[in-house]
Parts: C-alpha cells; sequence; structure tokens
C-alpha cells in the first residue's frame, strides 16, 4: 500500500515526469510522431470544405405596411415567434427545390446520392446564423467548390427575398377583393342612416386596422356614439319629429358623412398601397457571399495542434503507466519501504564514453565521474556505519539475478575503500562462471576454486595484486560443477576468517541469489550480505523472495544498493542531483583558502 502511494506521488511530480520522458523519450517521440503522421494522412486525404456567407436583413413589418392586413386574415406575424418562423422558411424545402430547380442542381454528381432527394442534399448544406441583438442573420453554405458554395447561397438569398415579396403581393391581391370601389363608397351616405338597423354590413370596414387606429374616425365615432345615447335617451319623451330630436338626427347625419368620407380616404390609401404604389419589402440582401480562399475544413493548424497535444498526452500517460505498473525498482525509497532493508546508496548509469575494461578503467571513471565518485563515497560511508554493529570488516556481495553489475559494484566499492586507505582483499566467489576474473583477463590464474580442491596450495598462491592498485584478489579459479559443497567446508570457513585478519575489507563478489545458493553458504560464514538491486530490472516479487531467503537463515542484510540509476539533471530521484552544488562549494571553498 505505502509503495503504491509513493509511486503515485512520485509520478505525479513534475521532475518525475521529466525522468521518465528522458528515459522513454524514444516511445513519447514514436507516439507523437504517430499522432503527426496521422494528422497529415487526415489532412491529405480529407476533401476540404469552403464557407459562401450572405448577410440578409429581415425587418419587422410596420403596422401600416401589408403584416398588418395579414393580421386581419390571422396571420399573426407580430408574435415574438417572427423570426424564428422566417429563419425555418429560410430552411424549407419548398424553397430548397426552387433554388434546385434554377440551378439545375439534380444534374450534378454531388447531388446524386442514393435513397436522397437533391432538395434534401442541398438542406444539409445550409447554416442559419441570426446574429445576436441585431435583425441581421447569416446564411451560409457548406461545400466542396468555393465558387459553387457562394452561387449556392446567393441564390437561396434572392429566392427567399423573391419569395417574401410574392408572398406579399399575394396577400394584397387577396386583401383586395375586400375593398369595394372607391365610386361605390359615395353612395354609403344613405346606407348609412340604414346601419343601426342591420341593413347595411359595415364590420368589414371595421376590421380594418388602419380604419380603426385611425384617430379622426376614433374621435368620430366617440361623438356618434354620444348622439345615439342622447337620442336614445330622448325617444321615451318626444317624437322623432320634435325638434330637439330633428336637431340631434341632423348632427349625427353630419358626424355619419364624416365616418364615410374618412373611410373612403382611408380605403382609397390602402389599395393604393396594395396595387403597388407604396409596396416596400421587408427582407434585403445586405452583402452578397464572395468566393472563399481558404476551407474552413479540415483546420490545418487546429489540426497539427490537436494532434502535437494528444500525442503529448497519450504519451505521457503511457510512460506513466508503464513506470507505475512496473515491478521493478526504480527508486531507493522503494528498498526501504517494501523490501524493508536499509538504502546504502546508488550509483548512476555509466555513460557510454566510458568504456570499463579493467582497473585502470574503473580508477579513471571514479577520477573523472564526479556523480561515479560521490555515489561511492556515500555507499563506503554507509557501509561503514552499518558494519559497526557487526564489527565485520566484510560482507557478501549479491543480487537477484545475472547482469545486474555485481562484478563492477564490487570492483569498484573495492577501489572506494582502497582509496580511503583500507587494505582491501577481493574474491571471486561466483567459480561457475567466474565474472570477476573474465572481467579482469584473470581467468587462468590459480583461484579460489583450486585452493579449496588442491589442500597444497597456500593462499599466497592465489592471491593477486591488481597493478596500479593496493587490492588484492582471488580470482575463481577452474569453473567447477559443485562450489556450494566446496564452499561448506572448513578450509573455506578457515580461509575467510584468515582473510578478514589480514585485510581492512573483504569483499566477496557471489552468484546470483535467486538462481544459485551459493551466496546463501557463504553469507552464512561471513554473516553479512549487500544486495545489489539494478535500476529497473528484475522484479520486486524476485528480490523480495531473496531477501526473505536471507532472513528465513538469519543471514543479517546490510541493505541493498540500486545500481545503473538513469538519471539525468533534472532527475527527480537521482541521488546525485545535488552534485553540480556540492562541487561549486568544493571550488568555492578552495578558493576561499
Amino acid at each position: 500500500m505505502d509503495n503504491n502511494k509513493h509511486k503515485l506521488e512520485e509520478a505525479l511530480d513534475p521532475q518525475t515526469i521529466l525522468t521518465y520522458l528522458f528515459v522513454h523519450k524514444l516511445l513519447f517521440c514514436v507516439i507523437v510522431i504517430s499522432f503527426l503522421i496521422g494528422a497529415f494522412v487526415y489532412l491529405k486525404t480529407t476533401t476540404p470544405i469552403f464557407r459562401s456567407t450572405v448577410l440578409l436583413l429581415i425587418e419587422k413589418p410596420s403596422k401600416s405596411s401589408l403584416s398588418d392586413r395579414q393580421d386581419y386574415l390571422s396571420l399573426t406575424l407580430f408574435d415574438d415567434d417572427y423570426y424564428n418562423t422566417q429563419y425555418e422558411i429560410l430552411k424549407s424545402k419548398s424553397l430548397a427545390e426552387r433554388v434546385v430547380s434554377l440551378l439545375n442542381l439534380s444534374s450534378q454528381n454531388y447531388f446524386q446520392q442514393p435513397g436522397s432527394k437533391p432538395a434534401d442534399i442541398f438542406l444539409g448544406l445550409i447554416d442559419i446564423k441570426p446574429i445576436k441583438n441585431s435583425r441581421l442573420v447569416e446564411i451560409s453554405i457548406d461545400f466542396p467548390d468555393p465558387v459553387m458554395a457562394a452561387k449556392f447561397a446567393n441564390m437561396l438569398a434572392t429566392q427567399f427575398v423573391e419569395q417574401n415579396l410574392e408572398n406579399m403581393l399575394f396577400m394584397s391581391k387577396e386583401m383586395l377583393k375586400l375593398i369595394p370601389d372607391p365610386t361605390a363608397l359615395s353612395q354609403m351616405s344613405e346606407q348609412l342612416k340604414d346601419i343601426s338597423k342591420g341593413k347595411i354590413n359595415s364590420k368589414i370596414y371595421e376590421t380594418f386596422p388602419q380604419i380603426v387606429e385611425n384617430p379622426v374616425i376614433q374621435n368620430l365615432k366617440t361623438e356618434q356614439i354620444k348622439l345615439e345615447s342622447e337620442i336614445a335617451g330622448l325617444a321615451n319623451r318626444y317624437k322623432p319629429k320634435h325638434p330637439k330630436m330633428v336637431a340631434l338626427f341632423n348632427q349625427k347625419d353630419i358626424v355619419d358623412t364624416s365616418i364615410l368620407k374618412e373611410t373612403e380616404k382611408v380605403l382609397l390609401n390602402v389599395k393604393a398601397e396594395l396595387t403597388g404604389v407604396m409596396q416596400a419589402n421587408n427582407v434585403k440582401i445586405v452583402d452578397y457571399a464572395e468566393v472563399s480562399k481558404y476551407p474552413i475544413k479540415p483546420k490545418v493548424m487546429v489540426t497539427l495542434i490537436l494532434s502535437i497535444f494528444s500525442g503529448i498526452l497519450l504519451g505521457l500517460v503511457v510512460i506513466i503507466l508503464i513506470e507505475t505498473s512496473s515491478r521493478t525498482i526504480k527508486d531507493s525509497h522503494i528498498i526501504e519501504l517494501s523490501l524493508k532493508i536499509p538504502n546504502i546508496g546508488g550509483i548512476p548509469n555509466i555513460e557510454k564514453k566510458f568504456k570499463i575494461a579493467n582497473i585502470y578503467d574503473i580508477q579513471n571513471l571514479i577520477s573523472n565521474s564526479f556523480e561515479i565518485n560521490e555515489s561511492l563515497r556515500m555507499i563506503r560511508t554507509n557501509l561503514t556505519f552499518a558494519m559497526q554493529k557487526s564489527h565485520l570488516n566484510g560482507f557478501v556481495l549479491t543480487g537477484s539475478l545475472p547482469n545486474e553489475g555485481k562484478s563492477f559494484v564490487a570492483l569498484s566499492l573495492a577501489t572506494a575503500f582502497s582509496n580511503d586507505g583500507k587494505k582491501t582483499i577481493l574474491i571471486d566467489g561466483d567459480i561457475r562462471i567466474g565474472g570477476l576474473s573474465n572481467f579482469l583477463s584473470l581467468e587462468k590464474h590459480t583461484g579460489l576454486s583450486d585452493y579449496l580442491t588442491d589442500q597444497t596450495l597456500e593462499l599466497s598462491d592465489v592471491l593477486v595484486t591488481l597493478p596500479g592498485s593496493a587490492i588484492s584478489i582471488i580470482p575463481a579459479g577452474k569453473h567447477v560443477s559443485n562450489p556450494t559443497e566446496l564452499f561448506d567446508t572448513d578450509r573455506m570457513k578457515n580461509t575467510i576468517k584468515i582473510l578478514l585478519q589480514k585485510c581492512d575489507m573483504l569483499i566477496i563478489d557471489s552468484p546470483p541469489a535467486y538462481i544459485i545458493a551459493d551466496s546463501a553458504v557463504l553469507g552464512k560464514i561471513l554473516n553479512q550480505i549487500l544486495f545489489v538491486i539494478r535500476y529497473n530490472f528484475a522484479s520486486l516479487d524476485i528480490i523480495t523472495r531473496c531477501i526473505n531467503r536471507f532472513n528465513e537463515l538469519n543471514i543479517p542484510v546490510l541493505g541493498g544498493i540500486l545500481n545503473g540509476i538513469r538519471s539525468s539533471s533534472f532527475s527527480a530521484h537521482s541521488y546525485y542531483s545535488y552534485g553540480k552544488y556540492h562541487k561549486q562549494y568544493i571550488e568555492s571553498s578552495k578558493k576561499n583558502t
């Protein structure tokens, strides 16, 4: 649980993410480049779409225009949904069929799709966008051909304007049928007298908005009602020929005649307007569509930016998943949290410029690599403190699997202790293979296996002083198939006791603990194990089994060394990120002295 929590916290750290990128830079680049290639393929294979836009002005009809007379025919054009109605008309199938017919689009391949009518396909090209807080609306056509897109948009707008005017003229003709000939209006003076008796239907005139809302007619109507009220009030007291009644009737005739004349004037104006004298279209084209130079989709820059961003995001997710789901060890904290052993230190990955072939190369590496030098100093110090508890001056060096760099670590630690003035003896305990001996070109030299099988040999016969150093080494000797039996002998136990007395530090390089039992046998004799763990190599389960085996055998484990850490100047879990500051501090102190 603690391990998973620590991994999650580390994975979210920006410096850790940069480290992951550095380690998996090739995979990250492959993912990003793959997305870029996909974007280029998409841009290359996708048909570009061009957009042309017409700007229309749709005015709400005024009360004196045609729209008011449409209200007479129960066409509620003054409702809030008036503009929405106009937008729907723009996308109506009848208007689309009209454009398709005029442009003969049925003969074009684009409009000859199986199962679809040309008008339906054309409707799919239209985009209506009202401009907020205005009476303007944009009509856009999206089409692969920019010239045709502009042509379609202009034709659609033009036909909409013409259709709107035709509808207005149609309503005008319908209303003209309801208006009598002006010459007949002059004959209505006598007929108005019979309106109250129900002989003449004057409601047809009263419903016209121009008549109903005319202020002169309204005032006359008010006076007419007043007179009718007075006549009705005196009718019970006086006969019709009574002077008061005659006076009221004469006044009413004057008012009725005035109403008729004013009505005749209004109707003449309405008829003149309906016949086209004052006709005006409430829909106008403000800007015609122009041929677009650039496609609206696919958008090249947006596509490329999105592909790069998606590639980076996916690359980061993949790398973080690889790192967090891995059961290998990449952090010294895991050594303490999961293995429950001390963290002795870590050694950074050797740069390619350093070629290791002999002891001189090791010394050269330590001298020229500040990080390697500081890491070995730290490990040497930590080991010194750890070994003080046991009062032993030696340990068995092992790991879980081959190729974890045990021989390199053993030789490097021997060099570090030797440089500190300690007499150091190094034993190649891997007598099955003799990796350390092969590394130092001592594979043919008499060694440990020869000493253990030949009782006549002395330690001086197998001890070799490495050239250019104070380190003594006992090579592996000839290869044998039963090293475990040779190690579990009194001669081996006595040899280790003698060597511990002869030197300040004894290091035994042993075989991998997971596949060979030799390290456990040697560890039982020397009673101290130092475990080498290669960065991102062996699984945590394998390493745990090895440590548990040592614990079961009551063999103390001094701790673990993380070898081959892939670090950089921005590494979040590098032991050496402080290196440049340490170096600056040392150089500064030298200048001050």
